[in-house]
């Protein structure tokens, strides 16, 4: 299946075009959406397939692609590449592709489901950050050669996957449609640049497996997710498909903390937000973030950020 797009993915006349469609095999089926306007295409596709799925793919001007593999297992291979490249379920990366010619293979599976910004490089570099940590992934965009920002693929946050589903699943239109795109996805490479650095900037990251990390991201995801009733060290490993040992020190080499003190951390700053906003009391906050005991939290409130709960101010 071919699709043509406008010069530099701006339809004249429109602020944002938006594409749905959906397709219907006797091996795959699945729905498809393309969302373009000026220097930006964003693609989403949720597919079922009883078979691989192969798909030849031609790019033949060069884009900065953002990719994030939902629930499938996809290969990449264009003689742009010197190898081919991969991506697991719950996992991005960023590449710089001075053309593509080749394929994207989805392995079978009951649901595959990614989603992939294609940004023109002169619109992608007004949010590269200028650290020396990014200056090679700018330096090979400049020399068109491709490119991985992270050698290791990262694993998707829960707040990057909030921000995809927001974008996909948008009922806004036209003008409010495309500013709600771009407010989303600068948050979204924002989140990706700030993971990228913290693995950097942590040399024992790199000692460890990916699957290992992402057991990690994935341990902290539930333990952010359950703030009322966090469960046991024991319970978190065996959730995560490791043991008590490796959880710790895996988890303090990834996030630089331990399980508890991370936890600490993310409660008391989601409790200061929640306060900030107005929109609850300390005692609704402090029953939010796992604390059935008011006094409990605010002692602790106060032992984390130097003043009272209630003391704080919109």
């Amino acid at each position: 299946m071919e699709t043509d797009f406008p010069p530099f993915f701006q339809e004249p006349g429109k602020a944002i075009t938006e594409i749905r469609r959906t397709a219907n095999g006797p091996n795959c089926s699945g729905s498809f959406l393309d969302l373009f306007f000026e220097g930006v295409l964003v693609w989403h596709g949720h597919m079922q397939s009883g078979k691989d799925l192969l798909v030849n793919y031609e790019v033949d001007f060069p884009v900065v692609q953002v990719l994030f593999s939902l629930t499938s297992n996809t290969l990449y291979c264009s003689d742009s590449m010197d190898v081919p490249f991969s991506l697991n379920t719950n996992q991005f990366n960023i590449c710089y592709m001075p053309w593509y010619n080749g394929t994207i293979e989805w392995k079978a599976s009951e649901k595959m489901e990614s989603v992939e910004f294609y940004i023109l490089p002169e619109y992608f570099d007004r949010f590269l950050p200028e650290e020396k940590l990014f200056q090679q992934f700018r330096t090979d965009i400049q020399q068109q050669r491709f490119s991985r920002l992270s050698n290791h693929n990262l694993p998707i946050t829960a707040p990057m996957q909030v921000l995809l589903r927001d974008i996909v699943h948008s009922k806004r239109k036209n003008h409010y449609r495309r500013l709600e795109v771009e407010a989303k996805l600068t948050e979204l490479l924002l989140l990706q640049f700030e993971q990228f650095r913290q693995f950097n900037e942590n040399p024992v990251c790199a000692t460890l497996k990916q699957s290992e990390i992402e057991k990690m991201y994935f341990a902290r995801e539930i333990i952010l997710s359950n703030y009322d009733k966090p469960c046991s060290l024991i319970d978190l490993a065996h959730e995560v498909g490791t043991n008590e040992y490796k959880l710790k020190k895996h988890f303090k080499a990834v996030f630089g903390n331990t399980v508890f003190g991370y936890l600490n951390n993310s409660k008391m700053a989601h409790a200061k937000d929640l306060l900030q906003s107005g929109a609850m009391n300390v005692t609704e906050v402090a029953d939010l973030v796992g604390y059935k005991n008011t006094t409990h939290f605010t002692a602790a409130f106060k032992k984390h950020f130097g003043i009272l709960p209630s003391d704080l101010k919109l």
